[in-house]
């Protein structure tokens, strides 16, 4: 979550990011969604937690 936490910080489109980690690492399961608008879409669950920049 924290690389792709900052890599959305680095991109001025960026305006918030989810992360999947719904699989064993290195399964290419786990994955990065940088998002263009959040829209209050959130989460925070087992397998997906999400930030959304301010």
């Amino acid at each position: 979550m924290e690389e792709c936490t900052a890599f959305c910080a680095k991109r001025d489109d960026c305006k918030g990011a989810t992360w999947y980690n719904v699989g064993p690492q290195g399964t290419d399961l786990n994955y990065c969604w940088l998002k263009s608008a959040m829209n209050g879409d959130t989460r925070d669950t087992a397998d997906a937690q999400s930030v959304e920049r301010i």
